[in-house]
Formats: C-alpha cells, sequence, structure tokens
C-alpha cells in the first residue's frame, strides 16, 4: 500500500477506496469488520490503483483492509471511521 494515510475517504454512507499498489503479483484486496466474512474490494487495478465506493451502516466501523500478491504474502491496514 503505498497511500496508507490517504487510501480511503468517507462520502455519505460510503468508504470511497482509492488505494496505490505498485505490487507486479498482485492478487486482490479484501477488508474484514468485526470478524464478519470477508469481502472482497478489488481482484485488478487501474494504472496501479483499486477504486471502489463500499456501503456502510450508520455507526463506527473497524476494519481491516488485507492486499495479497499471487504467493499469498499480505500487507494489512487498519482503519476506522463513522457513518453518520
Amino acid at each position: 500500500i503505498n497511500n496508507p494515510d490517504t487510501m480511503f475517504k468517507v462520502d455519505g454512507r460510503y468508504a470511497a477506496f482509492n488505494i496505490s499498489i505498485s505490487d507486479k503479483n498482485f492478487e486482490g484486496v479484501y477488508y474484514a469488520e468485526n470478524n464478519k466474512e470477508i469481502q472482497k474490494i478489488c481482484s485488478s487495478l487501474s494504472r496501479g490503483l483499486c477504486k471502489k465506493k463500499v456501503a456502510f451502516s450508520k455507526g463506527s466501523h473497524d476494519i481491516v483492509v488485507v492486499v495479497v500478491d499471487e504467493a499469498g504474502n499480505f500487507v494489512t491496514k487498519e482503519i476506522q471511521f463513522t457513518i453518520n
């Protein structure tokens, strides 16, 4: 993750992800919230970016974003945000 501090912003009831990734063996970007089922954000990149808006319910959210490569290596980033 090349932009961990600016990889998302809250937009209404959405988290708008804009994650810069430079791994040539990229496999996917996923997120999990409160031990719930893992959700896919992106499985491909456009010019090195994973862009997607994900809807969340009102309230506080603690999620873990995971970027995985084809060999199974991964990096994580924990983020917290509130949907009003």
